[in-house]
């Protein structure tokens, strides 16, 4: 597979296919503010468009400081303010017309800082409409068939005047995609229908200590489920209502390719501890490529917290 079609993929997996990216080849530069410029009829705001976030804030309360930040002046794309604050480790932005003080969300929920402070998380001008990314754009969680790879990088938008769309990017590590699918069933053999899948990196850290990768999937009608992951080491956490939890620990797609778990019984919520699934190889079918000789299944002690 090429660069180009690795990358067209990732940022298809990042932000859906309604984004069109250009994946930027060694050889070519990034797009440049000077490349977007944008008149600019208002004078720019003297200070930073950043907020904090109160204690017992409403949400109509913090989206009114918002407003009332952007009335300031514009930063961004001739007239809008770019209007940002910290939650934890995300930094999170809203764009808001600094004249009629509509808002727009950002096409993510926000960025995680790659490089610890060291640079900014998002790049702007009054004068253009290109909006640097600078670390991960983290996207919503939530039950799906695709997800990122190991998303750090550098991604450039172009805002519309009512929404960003993709224009380049460049990864910090080439995308490697990992596909895993199955078929959850009760022990009477019978399909488990919308049943939500954890997918936990074992051991990829890829921000800082603390920080572990995890996926949603959901099972269709017929109790099966597939996804589209970077390649890396899961563990596979199934349990809900009504369902006992479960671990299958240590699926190995750490060089990508593709396995099928076969079938994956979850029994009726039983008044015991949570335990580890046992599924052995012989369950296990599809196993394409270097998968075949590492895909191993152990048992599992309980998760340990990150210290």
């Amino acid at each position: 597979m090429s660069t180009r079609s690795r990358f067209a993929i990732a940022f298809a997996l990042l932000f859906g296919t309604g984004l069109e990216w250009n994946a930027l080849a060694a050889q070519e530069p990034p797009p440049r503010f000077e490349d977007f410029l944008v008149s600019t009829l208002l004078p720019e705001r003297s200070n930073n468009a950043i907020i904090g976030k109160r204690v017992g804030e409403t949400t109509d309360e913090f989206q009114n400081r918002l407003r009332q930040v952007a009335k300031e002046g514009p930063n961004f794309a001739g007239h809008y303010a770019v209007v940002r604050w910290q939650e934890g480790e995300l930094s999170k932005a809203l764009i808001v017309d600094s004249q009629t003080l509509e808002s727009h969300e950002l096409p993510f929920v926000g960025v995680f800082d790659c490089w610890h402070h060291k640079q900014d998380t998002l790049l702007y001008r009054i004068d253009s409409a290109l909006l640097v990314v600078q670390g991960w754009p983290e996207p919503s969680f939530e039950p799906r068939s695709s997800f990122s790879p190991d998303p750090c990088g550098t991604y450039y938008f172009r805002w519309t005047g009512t929404a960003l769309t993709g224009v380049a990017a460049v990864l910090r590590v080439p995308y490697v995609p990992f596909e895993i699918s199955g078929r959850v069933v009760d022990a009477d053999g019978s399909p488990v229908r919308k049943f939500v899948i954890g997918l936990l990196s074992v051991h990829r850290n890829w921000l800082r200590k603390g920080f572990t990768p995890s996926f949603g999937i959901e099972t269709d009608q017929n109790g099966r489920f597939s996804a589209t992951v970077p390649a890396d080491r899961y563990n596979l956490v199934l349990g809900g209502k009504d369902w006992a939890t479960k671990l299958v620990r240590g699926i190995d797609g750490e060089v990508g390719g593709y396995v099928n778990l076969g079938d994956v019984v979850v029994p009726s919520l039983l008044p015991t501890p949570p335990d580890v699934l046992n599924v052995t190889p012989p369950a296990i079918a599809n196993i394409s490529g270097a998968l075949a000789s590492i895909l191993t299944f152990q048992p599992a002690a309980p998760l340990e917290p990150d210290r």
